[in-house]
């Protein structure tokens, strides 16, 4: 094998499989085989009412919890009280669209979208730019 082909499969070695491999640690194997970002989202989202504002929650793991102060109004904010990008998930926030980012930090590719308007997870920031 010549110099380059080597240097290949090394860096190749190196990409995400999303099979488990011996020593992973249980949020790496959760986050890589069970569940995905937005289904994670989905199931750690809470919202309560507390005087006439809508306040949404999404405490995922000891990595990481969000919230959105006053869902729907113009003044609404996206509070970032953990997020690890050493952790499982880590958060970020898109101008462009408008949308909370939380991204799988194991998984490049796996991430979802939260709106500030609606409080809802979103596959993707198209989706999430439009919602109402």
């Amino acid at each position: 094998m010549n110099i380059k082909a080597t240097i290949v499969c090394l860096l190749l070695s190196l990409l995400p499989t999303g099979h488990l491999t011996a020593g992973a640690m249980p949020w790496e194997i959760a986050a890589s085989t069970e569940t995905t970002t937005f289904e994670a989202l989905l199931a750690a989202k809470t919202c309560e009412d507390w005087q006439n504002t809508v306040i949404c929650s999404y405490e995922i793991d000891k990595y990481f919890n969000m919230q959105i102060a006053g869902v729907g109004q113009p003044d609404a904010a996206v509070i970032f009280y953990n997020s690890d990008f050493e952790g499982t998930y880590y958060g970020k926030f898109g101008i462009l669209h408008g949308c909370a980012i939380i991204a799988n930090s194991h998984l490049i590719i796996d991430m979802a979208f939260v709106s500030p308007k609606n409080g809802k997870v979103y596959n993707n920031w198209q989706d999430c730019a439009t919602a109402m």
